[in-house]
């Protein structure tokens, strides 16, 4: 519904003029209509996408009736997807060129999507007593689709969105931009075996959870045109071209021996390089949160809470230069969320 929502763009609902030089007080003389670009055009004979959900899953008690370990296969498989296509040519197509040359850009939406989610997910649980427990989760996964989003606006659309090869789709299926193979999870509860009566002692609880995953995927793209006009053309696939260390600041540099104008494209061709061939650095995190009740009455008592995300302060590194001609390829550009304290207070009455 988001991208239906974007046909209100559409002439002649919305019309585009330019006017060199104007002058007051009428400021449209000698305005020109520029031609229909950013058009959407949703497929007339558009389903409704759909997912098959598989689960299976096995538990099994251990030392403890509080005590549990599962395993299941969880699988998703989405058909009927919905994704744009650019069936008259990008932002850069010249005019001439493009197969309806009285307009520009058209963002068509169809459903030759589709997508697969396969994993193991594993889960102990043991519960130690009242008030206290613990969990660990893993899952090992793998995820690959056409296109992780679609369209929020007519204009500008992330590289990522548009096929790479209208003639080719195929050359779309990867991982997905959620592909994150590994994700471990601890959590923990300890709370007070004094009660709340005690008002130093009592009605205090600690939780934590502890997150350790791969990193997410990314497409290196040359920062140059697809023969479609489209600026989303992929980097040549050259074997030793690429030195990867995901963890290092620069996690992707040139080797020796190699230019940008050897992985650059010709301009009549596309990349060879698959998308999302690439993976970012490992995130880990630490939660700590602290809480004291104190009872002031039999009706009233008060929470305090504090919650300290990222406690160690860990550097997790973001979001890499992606793009081979910038100046700063292969470096990371940002970081996610340095530690943070949160306090609260609450009372009850």
């Amino acid at each position: 519904m988001a991208f239906l929502g974007l046909t209100r763009f559409n002439p002649p609902l919305l019309e585009t003029f330019s006017v060199f030089q104007p002058t007051f007080p009428n400021l449209s003389d000698q305005s020109q209509k520029n031609l229909p670009s950013g058009l959407v055009l949703p497929d007339p004979n558009i389903t409704t996408p759909y997912a098959q959900h598989i689960n299976l899953k096995v538990e099994q008690e251990l030392w403890h009736p509080q005590t549990t370990l599962s395993a299941a296969y969880v699988g998703t498989l989405g058909r009927k997807l919905t994704r744009n296509r650019r069936p008259n040519g990008g932002e850069n197509l010249d005019q001439t060129l493009r197969p309806d040359v009285s307009v520009g850009v058209v963002n068509r939406l169809e459903n030759s999507a589709s997508s697969n989610y396969h994993s193991l997910q594993v889960l102990f649980k043991q519960q130690l007593g009242r008030g206290k427990n613990l969990h660990i989760a893993y899952t090992y996964s793998r995820f690959m689709d056409d296109v992780s989003e679609i369209p929020t606006t007519n204009t500008r659309l992330g590289p990522g969105i548009i096929p790479l090869d209208e003639h080719n789709l195929t050359l779309d299926w990867g991982p997905s931009d959620f592909h994150i193979p590994h994700i471990l999870t601890l959590t923990g509860l300890y709370k007070s075996p004094f009660p709340q009566s005690n008002r130093w002692l009592g009605g205090w609880a600690f939780s934590g959870i502890v997150t350790l995953q791969s990193g997410r995927p990314y497409t290196l793209y040359s920062g140059t045109d697809t023969p479609g006009g489209s600026n989303n053309n992929r980097i040549n696939n050259i074997h030793g071209s690429l030195s990867r260390n995901p963890s290092n600041y620069v996690p992707l540099h040139l080797t020796s021996g190699f230019s940008t104008e050897d992985l650059v494209p010709l301009p009549e061709l596309v990349g060879t390089l698959g998308r999302n061939t690439e993976q970012g650095d490992s995130f880990l995190d630490w939660n700590l949160s602290i809480g004291k009740y104190f009872v002031l009455s039999e009706e009233t008592r008060v929470e305090f809470r504090a919650e300290i995300f990222n406690i160690f302060g860990i550097t997790n590194l973001n979001e890499v230069d992606n793009i081979l001609i910038s100046p700063t390829f292969g470096s990371y550009l940002s970081a996610l969320e340095p530690r943070r304290i949160q306090l609260a207070l609450r009372i009850f009455f």
